[in-house]
Order: structure tokens, then C-alpha cells, then sequence
């Protein structure tokens, strides 16, 4: 069975997680990662759609 990284990052900013996100999606490609479990929590963001 293959093993599951879990990255607790805390609380971080939207765009920076999702630029690791990229980072981390390419290296799963390439065949240099295995699977990850990203825990994240986004500080709010100012969107005029969210309610």
C-alpha cells in the first residue's frame, strides 16, 4: 500500500497555497511524489460573489 503525506500548513494566504498546490501537482506527474494531503485553512478573502 502506498503511503499519504499529510502537509498541515496552518493558516496561509490563498495564493501561496495554491501556487505549492501547482508545484506539488506537477511533481505527482513527473512521478516524484507519491499522493499529499494538503490541510489548509485560507484567511478570508475579499470576494464580491462569497455571501
Amino acid at each position: 500500500m502506498q503511503e499519504l503525506k499529510i502537509i498541515d500548513l496552518g493558516k496561509k494566504d490563498y495564493l501561496s497555497t495554491y501556487e505549492l498546490q501547482l508545484e506539488l501537482v506537477d511533481k505527482r506527474i513527473r512521478g516524484e511524489i507519491g499522493d499529499v494531503l494538503v490541510l489548509v485553512e485560507h484567511t478570508p478573502c475579499n470576494n464580491p460573489r462569497s455571501k
